[in-house]
């Protein structure tokens, strides 16, 4: 039985490099036990966030809850991808996000026109 929430676990028991009688009735091996939660293991591993920018309503969630990703462009007023980080000068489209970029997450979950994908 593994602990609530965790959907990987793994129990590895480790014994030294030899032959003697102990290490062979497993009393000199190391338990090891991992947990992971596989949703955390592959959120940090692959990020793009795309924008449906004719969409947007401009009320400034994103960009409140995101500033490292998300401003408001000055001329249209629609929400945009910083320059930082757009993917080939499209306002829209963003390159491979650096790890820990999770406000991304809360700027799609607050945004009310759901404008805001995140593909990983």
């Amino acid at each position: 039985m593994h602990p609530p929430g965790v959907d990987l676990f793994c129990i590895f028991f480790l014994f030294p490099n030899n032959d003697s009688e102990e290490t062979r009735a497993g009393t000199n091996g190391i338990f090891i036990a991992l947990y992971a939660n596989m949703q955390d293991i592959q959120r940090g591993m692959y990020m793009k966030v795309t924008i449906d920018r004719m969409q947007c309503v401009s009320c400034g969630s994103c960009w409140d809850s995101c500033p490292a990703l998300f401003v408001q462009n000055a001329d249209d007023s629609f929400s945009q991808i910083v320059s930082e980080y757009q993917e080939k000068g499209d306002l829209a489209s963003s390159v491979e996000l650096p790890e820990g970029m999770d406000c991304a997450r809360d700027a799609a979950d607050l945004c009310p026109a759901t404008i805001i994908t995140i593909v990983e």
